[in-house]
């Protein structure tokens, strides 16, 4: 999914990154790759950690979680780049200190929010592909096909009358927000696929079952700051940090699933318009495909409001866009307020859901 929404972004970075496989020098130094992958590692060795010993996280004890957030943190830190970092200087000693104190409260912030709501983690780091799931496969037009996959950091499961309601949810080292216009503009389609794929791998392992849609989230682990009384405690300093450590994305609006959620923010939908917006997701998928396989590699990068995909890309000393020459020139993408959207999605054609 990174790949498609690299070349919606600009086709010249993606064939400079996919196609040449063009990367930066790499520099001695914890990048904010490898702080997401240390990061990603924790919250995958918590849950193991969790299976291992049949304990629910909304069910687990003070004690219990900070001794298995510890151990995970401990068997993240076994990684070659980050032990190393650890251990050859004392800036590299605090940093994996300062990461690991911040998901240790990160992981408490995911135990206290689950146990406030109806559901339970079912799954970390489910993997998808299209090799195995006929479902996720992209044919264009001229026959060729892309195999769609991907890891979900987390899929919850709440149950009810023969209903699974799926919700997942993307781990996040700095702020991300959900951002309608750039997921209907094919721009930021990885959470959209994520729940359709978990949703679909639900349905093949619990056959007679229905999975709906509860919601697509993100949960950021940057570092955040709560206004506070200097003298607060740290105990007073947490009840407010974790307000601003809710999920942020898009909610069904059904009462029962509201109910369900734990404290969530951001927009919200019905199952209908959810399953309106993963149809259309799926198009734009499909329309990237084609342009991927025409084999188009220009340099023409989006522009979104302010934004760029030039802002931060590694790959503009090699591409050759000038926006100062007029032979260049940015795609601007349709910027529309949600309720146009949602309207928009709604006169369009499903396509019985198949990503063909």
């Amino acid at each position: 999914m990174t790949r498609m929404e690299t070349f919606a972004e600009c086709a010249a970075a993606h064939f400079l990154r996919y196609g040449l496989k063009l990367r930066e020098r790499k520099k001695y130094t914890v990048d904010q790759m490898d702080r997401g992958t240390f990061f990603h590692a924790v919250m995958d060795n918590f849950f193991e950690l969790l299976k291992a010993e049949g304990i629910q996280m909304e069910a687990l004890t003070d004690e219990e979680r900070e001794r298995l957030s510890e151990a995970a943190v401990q068997m993240a830190k076994r990684d070659e780049k980050i032990s190393r970092m650890e251990a050859e200087s004392a800036e590299g000693a605090y940093r994996t200190g300062r990461f690991a104190g911040l998901l240790e409260r990160g992981i408490r912030a995911v135990c206290d929010l689950m146990k406030r709501g109806g559901f339970r983690q079912e799954a970390s780091e489910m993997f998808f592909s299209g090799y195995s799931d006929k479902e996720l496969v992209i044919t264009a037009d001229n026959g060729s096909r892309m195999f769609l996959e991907g890891r979900i950091d987390r899929v919850d499961v709440s149950e009810e009358d023969g209903r699974r309601y799926i919700r997942v949810v993307d781990y996040k080292t700095g702020d991300k927000t959900l951002n309608l216009n750039s997921i209907y503009n094919g721009l930021s389609m990885q959470l959209v696929l994520y729940l359709a794929a978990a949703m679909l791998k639900d349905e093949k392992s619990h056959p007679g079952s229905t999975a709906v849609p509860a919601g697509m989230y993100y949960f950021s682990f940057a570092e955040k700051l709560a206004e506070t009384d200097a003298d607060a405690s740290e105990e007073d300093i947490y009840k407010q940090w974790i307000k601003i450590w809710y999920l942020k994305g898009l909610s069904a609006a059904d009462d029962l699933i509201a109910a369900k959620n734990e404290p969530v923010s951001g927009k919200k939908a019905d199952a209908a318009q959810i399953m309106q917006l993963i149809a259309h997701t799926k198009k734009k998928m499909k329309e990237t495909g084609n342009r991927i396989t025409s084999g188009d590699v220009a340099p023409a990068p989006v522009t979104e409001k302010k934004r760029t995909a030039c802002d931060y890309c590694p790959y503009s000393a090699a591409c050759g866009f000038d926006r100062k020459n007029p032979v260049y020139g940015y795609r601007r993408m349709e910027v529309l307020e949600d309720k146009e959207i949602w309207e928009k999605l709604k006169e369009e054609a499903s396509d019985g859901g198949q990503l063909d």
